[in-house]
């Protein structure tokens, strides 16, 4: 999985492509805890160009909206494809989530 990071105002968004499997969720949620800990806490996460996303992927998620909501940030997912908001769907997890069309629509 790719991961690229960007300023954009007061968020930092993050896009990924590729495949969330169980081994890259472990390598992208020790690099964005990192980034909470040296003080980021407005997340956006693009889905836009992400194929596909495990269960560890969504445990991951959730870990790392824990975290940001301990530190009175904010995370927000952008771009989720169908396929990824029917896995949300079904996990329940659409109202645990701020989720948003487009970036852009996130920054408003």
């Amino acid at each position: 999985m790719q991961v690229k990071k960007k300023r954009i105002d007061s968020f930092l968004t993050v896009r990924l492509a590729g495949e969330m499997d169980t081994y890259e969720a472990e390598n992208f949620e020790g690099d964005i805890l990192k980034v909470i800990k040296k003080g980021e806490k407005r997340l956006i996460i693009d889905f836009e160009k992400l194929k596909y996303i495990s269960s560890s992927g969504l445990r991951v998620l959730l870990s790392i909206r824990s975290q940001l909501s301990q530190e009175g940030g904010r995370l927000i997912l952008v771009a989720l494809k169908e396929k990824a908001l029917e896995v949300f769907k079904v996990s329940k997890l659409l109202e645990v989530f701020e989720i948003r069309k487009d970036i852009d629509e996130a920054l408003k």
